[in-house]
């Protein structure tokens, strides 16, 4: 999700009989993770969230973006999901979406590992949206077998905008 509420995450860490202070200590979770203040909410003042580090720089972005798409509550994935996204950066449990990074990883042009990062960049930093998707394969200037992999696997992969959602699953406007 990138910036998520802490009463959010305690709800969720009680599903698997956890407590939010024992999360807290726990040094995995602090080495990821930042509890902030000044996070950005839909009524414009500034409250507290649990912040993944890398999600720092863009946490007025993902505010913003959620407030534009009119989402707020996320959406939880299946545990093996977090274990994909913790190892290898995204949800490889999608047969489409392991196709597609097994394509780049496994290209013999190095460009394909500098496409593989701007894909997951662009998602982290909340630039992967719609409108973006229609055009990065010629900006990225994708052959046409990445281009339909990436056309397969992008809307299946999660979205710190929407919350942790899907763009399939979205509702579009």
């Amino acid at each position: 999700c990138g910036a998520i509420d802490p009463m959010v995450v305690q709800r969720q860490a009680q599903k698997y009989g956890l407590d939010l202070r024992n999360l807290e200590t726990n040094p995995l979770f602090n080495f990821w993770t930042y509890y902030t203040f000044d996070y950005l909410m839909p009524d414009n003042t500034y409250g507290e969230a649990i912040l993944y580090y890398d999600s720092i720089p863009y946490m007025d972005v993902i505010a913003n973006t959620r407030l534009d798409y009119e989402l707020m509550a996320p959406v939880f994935l299946k545990p093996e999901s977090y274990l994909s996204i913790f190892y290898n950066g995204y949800d490889d449990t999608d047969p489409d979406v392991h196709a597609l990074f097994d394509h780049l990883k496994k290209s013999e042009d190095v460009f394909d590992f500098l496409k593989m990062e701007r894909i997951l960049e662009c998602i982290e930093s909340c630039r992967m949206t719609e409108h973006l998707i229609t055009i990065f394969p010629k900006l990225e200037q994708f052959d046409s077998k990445t281009k339909e992999l990436f056309k397969n696997a992008i809307y299946k992969m999660p979205m710190p905008y929407l919350t942790g959602m899907t763009l399939q699953r979205y509702p579009s406007k």
